[in-house]
């Protein structure tokens, strides 16, 4: 079982060039030693490059003599109970049993990615009590190690009191989480981007034009991957120049890859039926466009089964924001917004990119931008974990000159906000 995730996901530490170049990291070999040390969790941005960090690992680890399971929560999105999951696993018995009845003296880590594949979905109370029962249950004799975006750690307490305790190492510590066990994956350093551009005469070519923007861009393991895989598309290097922002990429690589109106209604389609039952990974015949194959072939949506997924978490958030949130028209967003914290946190991310998009063509003082802060603050039925989410895109993206001549006469239009004035 481990063996073929570890084969399947061997991908993720590879850029989709020629037949596939490794990713190399200064921050992969701090990471063993903590691991090794005792359970934590392995956080940072999306695209951060936690699943090729984790499998790099995991393969260190078997080399060394360790006994490892490796499990994937985004091949598990159907899973209610923890009956399930052994069902899933082909087991005749409890997981966590069969865990402590395993022979050996060897080393054993249980580790499980991408729990934010399971955010605001049944599936990610299943996998929490996975853990607190692992680490209570097993002791000593089984160390769990699991990654997750840091917005969904802030949001998941049962996973912030699981793995309390001190940073495992200072120098790869997000200052927010002090108070968690945890391995926080950095970006790309100048060693490890010049490595890749050392493996790649295309790579190369890219760094070699790239503005300052873009290359702190491809600093991001998503975004270098996205890159590549536009330059293996036979993109031009200097066409990446005009390229600032993420989503500015994700729309280059979504543009060339979706070339029909068909391709991208199937792909909103998908987001829909994710969105609908809150599982990142949907029956296939449960997206209702025929050009649902299209997206597959392209690249865009992948599949394992029955079941289709977007082929990265970035890639759901990315056209949840542009294809299904409607960022053009606030009211109508404000209705696709409302409803229980579990939506809300599945969307959340989305949400910044539909953000960002309304700031883009906002007009001076982005008037717009702030409106809707306002209403989803003082629209009772949306959760205040997006409010939070929208007040800080703006404040990230808002320039000091601008603050006061959009956004104070929105919070003056707005007296009655008790939420916001709150936050």
């Amino acid at each position: 079982m481990t063996a073929a995730e570890l084969d399947r996901l061997t991908v993720h530490g590879k850029l989709p060039l020629a037949v596939g170049i490794t990713i190399t990291r200064e921050s992969d070999a701090p990471m063993l030693a903590p691991i090794k040390a005792g359970s934590l969790l392995v956080v940072g941005e999306p695209g951060a490059g936690k699943t090729g960090a984790l499998v790099h690992a995991a393969r260190s680890l078997i080399a060394e003599g360790a006994l490892v399971v490796f499990l994937s929560v985004d091949r598990f999105p159907g899973v209610a109970i923890a009956a399930d999951l052994n069902s899933e696993l082909s087991l005749g018995h409890d997981l966590v049993e069969i865990l402590s009845a395993s022979p050996g003296s060897q080393p054993r880590f249980l580790i499980i990615d991408a729990l934010y594949a399971a955010r605001g979905g049944l599936s990610e109370g299943v996998f929490a009590t996975l853990i607190e029962r692992a680490m209570a249950e097993l002791g000593s004799d089984w160390t769990v190690v699991a990654s997750i975006r840091t917005f969904d750690l802030c949001n998941g307490r049962r996973y912030r009191a699981a793995f309390a305790g001190p940073s495992a190492n200072a120098e790869f510590a997000e200052p927010t989480l002090g108070t968690i066990r945890h391995f926080n994956i950095p970006r790309l350093t100048d060693r490890d981007v010049a490595a890749a551009g050392t493996a790649s005469a295309e790579v190369a070519a890219l760094l070699a034009a790239a503005t300052e923007a873009l290359a702190e861009l491809l600093r991001n393991v998503f975004n270098l991957s996205l890159a590549a895989e536009l330059l293996a598309d036979g993109a031009d290097p200097a066409g990446f120049a005009r390229i600032a922002t993420q989503s500015g990429l994700i729309d280059t690589y979504e543009d060339r890859r979706m070339l029909t109106t068909g391709m991208t209604q199937a792909a909103a389609e998908a987001v829909t039926a994710m969105a609908g039952s809150r599982r990142l990974a949907v029956r296939k015949v449960d997206i209702r466009h025929m050009d649902v194959d299209r997206v597959i072939q392209a690249g865009v949506l992948a599949t394992a089964g029955d079941l289709v997924n977007f082929s990265h978490h970035v890639l759901f958030d990315h056209v949840a924001g542009r294809f299904y949130l409607a960022y053009y028209d606030y009211y109508r967003l404000i209705a696709q917004l409302k409803g229980e914290t579990s939506a809300a946190l599945m969307l959340a991310p989305a949400l910044r990119f539909a953000i960002e998009r309304i700031w883009r063509v906002d007009a001076p003082g982005r008037p717009q931008s702030w409106r809707l802060v306002c209403e989803i603050f003082s629209t009772e039925k949306v959760d205040p974990v997006l409010g939070n989410v929208a007040l800080r895109i703006l404040s990230e993206n808002v320039p000091t000159s601008e603050i006061s001549p959009g956004s104070s006469s929105a919070w003056r239009r707005r007296p009655t906000t008790r939420r916001l004035r709150a936050y």
